[in-house]
């Protein structure tokens, strides 16, 4: 007994004589396998009989991606603009430009996690109270804290026209006056006083006290 020089299994001297050496199993399959002599790749005679003495895979048209510059099938890179699918989905970080997924990009606000937590720990000084905030914080208030920054909006200044106290955020909505103040006006047809046009409107031209008043009786 001697042993197939492919599969190293025991047959009998004739056998292995009658197929050069090898067993009858490994002398069918070396008749019915090549190489692509493309890619190299062991495959069926008649694969290669199918496809133009080439394998299947290689038939199919390939380009390069033009980022990464790999070879890619061309129907992907058609379907992303020239681009392998790996490099569709990684973009870079704004401030480091390190090369990350789109996803990240999205959870960190166009940053690599790493600066998002570099950027988190950063401290700075309120420029009202001095106190000590996160850098980003104070980033996005132009340098106060969120706290003076409410200080700011609740602070009161008098009206121009009628010097009542509102705050500066409704000053500033309205042109520097108080809605009141802002809005068209006209005389009340009986009193004559001043009143917003709203209110002579919802009253046929008086004003609200006027209109509440009792008719005089003509009697």
């Amino acid at each position: 007994m001697s042993t197939c020089s492919i599969c190293q299994k025991s047959y009998s001297e004739k056998t292995l004589a009658k197929y050069q050496g090898m067993c009858g199993r490994c002398k069918r399959s070396e008749n019915l396998k090549a190489n692509c002599p493309q890619c190299n790749k062991v495959v069926t005679k008649d694969t290669l009989a199918k496809n133009g003495g080439i394998c299947k895979q290689c038939t199919i048209p390939r380009g390069v991606c033009k980022q990464c510059a790999n070879e890619f099938h061309q129907e992907t890179l058609d379907k992303n603009n020239g681009v392998c699918g790996h490099c569709i989905k990684i973009t870079n970080c704004t401030q480091c430009n390190k090369t990350i997924t789109k996803d990240t990009l999205a959870k960190y606000n166009g940053l690599c996690a790493q600066c998002h937590t570099t950027n988190n720990t950063l401290k700075g000084n309120c420029s009202k109270c001095n106190k000590e905030y996160q850098q980003e914080t104070l980033d996005k208030h132009d340098g106060v804290c969120g706290h003076c920054l409410k200080q700011e909006q609740v602070v009161k200044q008098p009206c121009p026209q009628c010097q009542k106290l509102f705050t500066t955020q409704t000053l500033a909505k309205y042109n520097g006056c108080c809605s009141r103040c802002a809005s068209p006006k006209g005389k009340c047809n009986q009193c004559q006083k001043d009143y917003t046009l709203r209110i002579l409107n919802k009253h046929h031209g008086v004003c609200g006290r006027c209109a509440a008043a009792p008719v005089a009786s003509t009697a």
